[in-house]
Protein backbone atom coordinates (compact mmCIF):
# COMPACT_ATOMS: atom_id res chain seq x y z
CA UNK A 1 0.00 0.00 0.00
CA UNK A 2 3.13 2.13 0.64
CA UNK A 3 4.44 1.64 -2.80
CA UNK A 4 1.10 2.53 -4.26
CA UNK A 5 0.86 5.35 -2.33
CA UNK A 6 4.72 6.47 -3.37
CA UNK A 7 3.73 6.05 -7.29
CA UNK A 8 0.78 7.82 -6.98
CA UNK A 9 2.22 10.90 -5.50
CA UNK A 10 5.32 10.39 -8.07
CA UNK A 11 3.16 10.67 -10.39
CA UNK A 12 1.99 14.03 -9.91
CA UNK A 13 5.33 15.38 -9.36
CA UNK A 14 6.87 13.95 -12.23
CA UNK A 15 3.99 14.96 -14.16
CA UNK A 16 4.25 18.70 -13.43
CA UNK A 17 8.03 18.77 -14.24
CA UNK A 18 6.75 17.05 -17.43
CA UNK A 19 3.70 18.88 -18.62
CA UNK A 20 5.31 21.57 -20.35
CA UNK A 21 7.76 19.77 -22.45
CA UNK A 22 5.38 17.19 -23.67
CA UNK A 23 2.59 17.50 -26.29
CA UNK A 24 -0.73 16.23 -24.37
CA UNK A 25 -1.44 13.90 -27.55
CA UNK A 26 2.05 12.16 -27.09
CA UNK A 27 1.61 11.71 -23.23
CA UNK A 28 -1.85 10.28 -24.35
CA UNK A 29 -0.80 7.91 -26.80
CA UNK A 30 2.26 6.63 -24.24
CA UNK A 31 -0.71 6.09 -21.53
CA UNK A 32 -2.72 4.26 -24.30
CA UNK A 33 0.32 2.43 -25.81
CA UNK A 34 1.12 1.46 -22.09
CA UNK A 35 -2.69 0.20 -21.26
CA UNK A 36 -2.51 -1.82 -24.71
CA UNK A 37 0.72 -3.88 -23.47
CA UNK A 38 -0.59 -3.88 -20.17
CA UNK A 39 -4.11 -5.33 -21.06
CA UNK A 40 -2.90 -7.75 -23.46
CA UNK A 41 -0.92 -9.29 -20.59
CA UNK A 42 -3.58 -9.68 -18.47
CA UNK A 43 -5.85 -11.27 -21.51
CA UNK A 44 -3.40 -14.01 -22.13
CA UNK A 45 -2.20 -14.19 -18.37
CA UNK A 46 -5.82 -14.53 -17.00
CA UNK A 47 -8.72 -16.64 -18.48
CA UNK A 48 -7.16 -15.96 -22.32
CA UNK A 49 -8.63 -14.96 -25.05
CA UNK A 50 -11.56 -17.41 -26.23
CA UNK A 51 -12.75 -17.69 -29.83
CA UNK A 52 -16.34 -16.22 -29.27
CA UNK A 53 -14.67 -12.79 -28.62
CA UNK A 54 -13.42 -12.64 -32.25
CA UNK A 55 -16.47 -13.00 -34.35
CA UNK A 56 -17.65 -9.01 -34.60
CA UNK A 57 -14.17 -7.54 -34.22
CA UNK A 58 -15.57 -4.61 -35.37
CA UNK A 59 -16.77 -3.44 -31.98
CA UNK A 60 -13.80 -3.17 -30.48
CA UNK A 61 -12.05 -0.96 -33.39
CA UNK A 62 -15.51 0.99 -33.11
CA UNK A 63 -14.83 1.26 -29.31
CA UNK A 64 -10.96 2.21 -29.74
CA UNK A 65 -11.75 4.94 -32.32
CA UNK A 66 -14.31 6.75 -30.01
CA UNK A 67 -12.21 6.68 -27.27
CA UNK A 68 -9.06 7.54 -28.87
CA UNK A 69 -11.09 10.72 -30.82
CA UNK A 70 -11.99 11.44 -27.03
CA UNK A 71 -9.20 11.94 -25.76
CA UNK A 72 -6.73 13.26 -28.70
CA UNK A 73 -9.67 15.70 -29.19
CA UNK A 74 -7.02 18.32 -30.60
CA UNK A 75 -5.61 15.96 -33.00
Amino acid sequence: MLVYSLLVAGSFSLGSIVANEIAPSAINAIRFSMATVLMGIVAFAGPGIRRCHFRAPWRYLVLGGLLASYFLNDV
